[in-house]
């Protein structure tokens, strides 16, 4: 039972007991300011007592929660950089290995057989086959320059035909269809 003399002072034990707190961390917050200093024999005001340690229980609350989202906030940057850094880690590896240049060398080649393809399958005419051939040429250059920034592999420069040499190409009996 709580043992209460004087309703305007409230001791250091009981007021511990109906904190659900020790006699020893309520000390502790009368030594840190946090509740008003014993008046009398270990007691405290009683009115100043629980309101200043109710306020420290809810501002205690609210800094947990705080410390919370930035502990959250910090985790999942983290977690960001971790993603980025191993993405970057695989796309370096790819790179490094030269699998990229065999799935460019592949398209490439598959690249090159189209306008052939569709000349005989679609019946395009000799006009519209160089345009695709030169459409082709550019998506073809546009990867091997993409490429070039990777200098620890040399690209191939003659597997990149430009649309000039695809025109000479089209020439039949001294006429260009372009």
């Amino acid at each position: 039972m709580i043992d209460m003399k004087s309703p305007s002072l409230i001791s250091v034990s009981t007021l511990a007991t109906l904190a659900g707190l020790s006699a020893r961390r309520i000390e502790q917050l009368i030594n840190e300011g946090v509740l008003p200093s014993t008046v009398e024999h270990g007691e405290l005001p009683f009115e100043q007592a629980l309101i200043a340690l109710f306020r420290h229980f809810r501002s205690d609350r609210e800094s947990l929660a705080q410390e919370r989202l930035l502990k959250l906030k910090a985790q999942r940057i983290r977690a960001e950089r971790i993603n980025e850094e191993e993405q970057s880690v695989r796309t370096k590896r790819w790179m490094e290995s030269g699998l990229h240049f065999a799935v460019i060398r592949l398209v490439t080649d598959i690249l090159e057989r189209v306008p052939e393809r569709a000349q005989a399958e679609l019946g395009l005419t000799s006009q519209a086959t160089v345009a695709l051939r030169c459409l082709i040429d550019e998506a073809r250059t546009s990867a091997a320059a993409a490429v070039r920034d990777f200098p620890q592999q040399p690209t191939d420069a003659t597997n990149v035909s430009n649309c000039a040499q695809t025109e000479r190409e089209a020439e039949i009996d001294g006429t260009l269809y372009v």
